[in-house]
């Protein structure tokens, strides 16, 4: 099994909140450059959320443009609201995406009835291939293992990228797939090494915007039967995770703590799209210090 590594592009911005077209071009080709299979727009790591729909489209017109083929594109188009959902899998697949993933309908519970329901509509609309997008952590929703299974009997539902962290989840879902085209990815990147391990199909990890050999270096360790090596970059990435991410208690330090990295080594500007305010002072100090001990 070929794993795959496919990084959660983090939406580069200016001052005024605009899409940084050149800071987008260079990110992507570090990116590919790094050896990469796939590249995911408009995900949690891109905080999709905090985006109109106008601004999504160019996202993707401009992202798809400048990936050129090279690799995998995949489109995030969640939204609370399913018309939005079915309006942007429409028009990424329109214009070059090869794959569509999106979550549950969020801020409302929804069962498993009508997740299936969701799925299979927007299944039926789309021209390419869906992933599910499982992040209960956000969501308020977890798409459970059993309903995963229901889904993938879905025509065009081809794989689920599950940021549970739920790992007994995962294996349940390894081995329920195994041997099958079905394809599974994991969300936490400071989980790669095992979910590679329990037969996933590899990750879709933030930190790959930045150190992405690290990240293809796991999954092509454990493919070659190389512990210690992917051990000793699955420990890295952990330190990395717990030196930039986590280098505060701000709940969303991930986001801010990725961009601030990314920024400091010139690849995006340190902005984040509002309400959340990017790291200064201190905070963004500690990061790009923390930083050197990588580079």
């Amino acid at each position: 099994m070929n794993r795959e590594i496919i990084t959660p592009l983090i939406t580069p911005l200016h001052e005024d909140f605009t899409l940084d077209i050149e800071a987008l071009q260079k990110l992507i080709n570090h990116i590919i450059e790094g050896g990469v299979q796939g590249i995911f727009l408009l995900g949690t790591t891109g905080e999709f959320a905090s985006f109109d729909l106008e601004f999504k489209k160019e996202f993707i017109r401009k992202a798809i443009d400048f990936i050129a083929g090279r690799v995998t594109v995949y489109v995030n188009t969640s939204a609370t609201c399913v018309k939005e959902v079915e309006d942007l899998t429409v028009f990424a697949g329109e214009n070059g995406a090869d794959c569509i993933a999106t979550m549950p309908p969020f801020f409302m519970k929804i069962g498993p009835d009508e997740i299936v329901d969701f799925y299979s509509k927007l299944a039926a609309l789309s021209s390419r291939p869906m992933v599910v997008y499982n992040i209960p952590s956000l969501t308020k929703v977890n798409i459970a293992a059993d309903t995963v299974f229901r889904l993938a009997e879905i025509p065009n539902i081809v794989g689920v990228k599950d940021s549970s962290g739920d790992l007994p989840q995962f294996e349940k879902l390894c081995t329920h797939f195994a041997g099958s085209s079905f394809k599974i990815w994991i969300g936490p990147e400071e989980k790669l090494k095992e979910a590679c391990e329990f037969g996933g199909h590899g990750g879709v990890n933030g930190g790959s915007n930045l150190f992405p050999k690290w990240y293809t270096g796991v999954g092509d360790a454990v493919e070659s039967g190389e512990q210690e090596t992917a051990s000793a970059l699955q420990e890295t990435i952990l330190q990395f995770s717990a030196q930039i991410y986590n280098s505060t208690d701000d709940p969303n330090a991930y986001i801010k703590g990725l961009k601030a990295a990314l920024s400091g080594q010139g690849l995006c500007k340190n902005i984040l799209a509002p309400p959340l305010l990017a790291y200064s002072g201190d905070e963004l100090r500690t990061v790009r210090d923390n930083l050197e001990a990588f580079l």
